[in-house]
C-alpha cells in the first residue's frame, strides 16, 4: 500500500471534553453501497500509511482521521487486519494492566486494565464476514481501537492524577484533509454541519483555548483562514488571518485575541 497518510486529529486532554469533539462521536456503520470499493481501499491504505508514519502506531480507528465510519485497522507480527463494522462478541481471560497511549493525544499515557482475550466479528473490505478470537497484545490493540468507534478513549479508564505526560509541550492541531478519491465521502467531520456555539454551553475559557488552537494550526499550516471542523471539532468557529485578525462565532465577528 503506497497511499499518502491520512492526517489524524491531534488534541489535548482538555480538548477531549470540548463540545463537538469528533473523537467522542459514536461512528456510523459503513454502508457498502454508499462507500464504494475504491473508497474503502483508499481509507484503509490512508489509515495504514498514517499508522506507519512517525512516531508510528499499531492500530487506528477511522474516527481518528475525522471519518464517521466503523472501521479499524491493526497490525501485529506482520499481520494486517482491516475490520469493517466490527463487533465484540466476547471477552475473557485474566485482566492485564499495561501502558497505553494514542496518536491523537501526543505524549499522554496511562496504565489501563483490559481482558486478555477478545472475540470479534467483522466484515472485510469486500463485505465477507469473519469472526476470530484474539489474545495477548493484539487483543489489547483491538479493544483500544474498537472503543474509539463508540467515542470512548483510553483516558476514560485512568484517573487524571495517574496519567503521564500531561506537562509535555503542546503541538498545534493538524489540519484535516482528504485525498481526491475521498472528496465525495459524506461521512466526515468536514461534511457534517457543525453545532452552534450558543447551543453547547461551552465555557469562555474552553472557547478561548479552541480559538488559540485554531490560530496555531492556521499559522503552522500557512493558511489564511481555518474552521473548527478542520481540526476535528464540530463547532461554528472560524479564524481569519491578516493585518486585522478576525474570529467568527456562529457566523458573527468578535474581537480576535492579540
Amino acid at each position: 500500500m503506497t497511499a499518502p497518510p491520512l492526517p489524524l486529529i491531534r488534541t489535548s486532554l482538555a480538548g477531549l471534553s470540548l463540545p463537538g469533539q469528533w473523537l467522542r462521536r459514536v461512528a456510523a456503520p459503513l454502508d457498502f453501497e454508499e462507500v464504494d470499493a475504491a473508497q474503502r481501499r483508499a481509507i484503509a491504505e490512508g489509515l495504514l500509511a498514517a499508522m506507519h508514519a512517525p512516531p508510528g502506531g499499531v492500530g487506528l480507528a477511522a474516527t481518528m482521521a475525522g471519518l464517521d465510519l466503523r472501521l479499524v485497522i491493526a497490525e501485529d507480527e506482520g499481520r494486517t487486519l482491516v475490520m469493517v463494522n466490527p463487533e465484540v462478541t466476547a471477552t475473557g481471560g485474566p485482566t492485564v494492566t499495561m501502558t497505553e497511549g494514542n496518536l491523537c493525544l501526543p505524549a499522554v499515557s496511562g496504565e489501563v486494565a483490559r481482558s486478555a482475550t477478545v472475540t470479534v466479528r467483522w466484515l472485510d473490505l469486500d463485505a465477507r464476514p469473519h469472526e476470530e478470537r484474539f489474545d495477548g497484545w493484539l487483543a489489547r490493540i483491538l479493544l483500544h481501537e474498537l472503543e474509539l468507534l463508540d467515542g470512548r478513549f483510553f483516558t476514560d479508564h485512568v484517573a487524571r492524577t495517574s496519567l503521564a505526560g500531561l506537562g509535555a509541550p503542546g503541538e498545534p492541531p493538524r489540519v484535516l484533509t482528504l485525498p481526491p478519491q475521498l472528496h465525495g465521502l459524506r461521512r466526515t467531520v468536514l461534511r457534517q454541519p457543525p453545532a452552534a456555539v450558543a447551543d453547547t454551553g461551552i465555557s469562555a475559557r474552553a472557547l478561548e483555548r479552541l480559538i488559540e488552537s485554531l490560530r496555531e494550526a492556521m499559522r503552522a499550516a500557512g493558511l489564511p483562514a481555518l474552521t473548527a471542523p478542520q481540526i476535528g471539532v464540530g463547532l461554528r468557529v472560524e479564524v481569519v488571518d491578516g493585518p486585522e485578525p478576525l474570529t467568527l462565532i456562529d457566523g458573527l465577528p468578535r474581537d480576535a485575541p492579540g
